[in-house]
């Protein structure tokens, strides 16, 4: 404390409220903060609280434009990050309900089944619907750019948060940081020496792609 780099990151955090409505209640005030703008957003979403960003897509498609996703929560359908396991994010990206073609009221009706093989050795398996997939109607038109950096802890699962929206209708790229000569990040890449570079590939991409 009193460096001011470190002073200047801290002011960026922000404390998780232990509550089981904590995605319900941020996803509600984004809902709310993109009816406030009241026209077409980009929104980029990061890690634990990617959760409610899909929500508010699904919510408000008419106002998103373009979604950037920067190692959000994954896998799909089951906990993984840091030795956790068991059900998480059961509607696929998120725990609580998101609007799906043919329309469906309870997560299970996803039908959901596991990889058999995972699509590299160094990967886990992901969890997809069982085909013919239901879609996510209010994402279909937004393109979606989901990112992982090479040296990040989610890097085994972090392909499936793809694989999971492309079979559901929704136009999204996956990309390797490193292919895109950005080697080494973790998930904090927000905060590492590369930083800039990683911000100035994400905005290329949003140039190219959201219109």
């Amino acid at each position: 404390m009193g460096d001011p780099v470190f002073d200047y990151f801290a002011k960026t955090e922000l404390p998780v409220v232990a509550s089981p409505n904590q995605e319900k209640r941020t996803a509600d005030a984004l809902v709310q903060l993109a009816d406030m703008i009241g026209q077409p957003v980009i929104l980029m979403l990061n890690s634990g609280a990617a959760a409610a960003g899909w929500q508010v897509a699904d919510a408000r498609p008419k106002l998103v434009k373009g979604i950037v996703a920067v190692e959000p929560v994954a896998p799909p359908v089951e906990n993984a990050e840091r030795g956790a396991t068991g059900p998480g994010r059961v509607w696929g990206l998120t725990n609580l309900p998101v609007h799906y073609d043919p329309p469906i009221n309870e997560a299970a009706e996803l039908q959901t089944i596991r990889q058999d093989k995972p699509d590299a050795p160094d990967l886990l398996p992901c969890w997809i619907q069982k085909e013919p997939a239901h879609k996510l109607a209010n994402l279909e038109t937004i393109p979606v750019l989901d990112v992982s950096g090479e040296a990040s802890y989610h890097r085994p699962y972090a392909h499936c948060v793809a694989k999971w929206l492309n079979q559901a209708g929704v136009r999204a790229t996956f990309v390797k940081l490193e292919d895109v000569r950005l080697p080494g990040n973790g998930h904090q890449m927000m905060s590492e020496k590369n930083s800039a570079g990683v911000a100035k590939y994400l905005q290329g991409w949003i140039e190219k792609n959201v219109h």
